[in-house]
């Protein structure tokens, strides 16, 4: 049996889930292709999914169309429950000796190697995310005069001029939303803007955040909203940048 395994199903009760015994995705997959069925963890990759009985090839394609559909009126929405996703993967630069697996993160920014990437991944991370929710933004806005979307100064840069955009200091009266993007000061090198994470949860005294390099691990944190909150970034729905 396995303690930690990649699958998203959340049907651990099942005998098929990896959880459950040694052989891997196989059992699902196998039965899924009995039935004529597709994997949850097909389902979970394209949108949220609940109360859902009929896990047919057809009923799965209905369900990709309308969830692109839906997608671009909700993407800060979706961008919110990819962070919360992809944040609990573990993604990881150079830990406790062991080969890191942030090349899909860092593979966005030519010549960002592990390199100069290892435990400098956060804003990389965010940038993975907005992609994958379906936004679309190139690496480097031409507003960013710093540098590209890997560096966490270039995100406030964009956000600041392209009027698009939503940037609230965190002294302000904003009230941040699920999917907003949340800049820090003096959390990872005791420098400003040295940190940023994607809300997942706002709360009275503090924020759910999914954040990479974490320690130079992606996961979920609560943070108070203190004084190392510097801004929060706020994307409009289906944005699409054109230079």
């Amino acid at each position: 049996m396995m303690d930690k395994h990649f699958c998203t199903c959340i049907d651990t009760k099942c005998a098929d889930h990896p959880t459950n015994h040694s052989d891997g995705c196989d059992p699902c997959i196998r039965k899924n292709l009995g039935l004529g069925e597709i994997p949850y963890c097909f389902w979970a990759n394209v949108s949220q999914i609940t109360g859902k009985s009929d896990y047919s090839a057809q009923k799965f394609a209905d369900f990709v169309l309308n969830a692109g559909a839906e997608a671009k009126n909700n993407t800060r929405q979706r961008l919110a429950q990819v962070a919360k996703t992809e944040a609990q993967r573990f993604f990881h630069g150079r830990v406790m000796k062991t080969e890191h697996n942030i090349h899909d993160i860092i593979g966005h920014f030519p010549g960002f190697e592990i390199e100069e990437a290892d435990k400098m991944w956060c804003a990389a991370f965010v940038y993975y995310c907005c992609i994958k929710a379906g936004y679309a933004i190139p690496i480097r806005p031409k507003e960013c005069r710093s540098c590209h979307l890997a560096g966490c100064l270039a995100w406030e840069e964009w956000a600041i001029g392209d009027k698009r955009l939503t940037y609230a200091a965190a002294t302000s009266d904003f009230v941040p939303e699920a999917g907003d993007i949340v800049l820090f000061d003096n959390v990872c090198i005791d420098h400003a803007h040295d940190h940023i994470g994607i809300v997942i949860e706002n709360k009275e005294a503090s924020i759910i955040v999914a954040e990479g390099n974490i320690n130079n691990v992606s996961g979920l944190i609560e943070r108070e909203k203190d004084a190392h909150i510097r801004a929060y970034i706020r994307m409009p729905d289906d944005y699409e940048y054109n230079c």
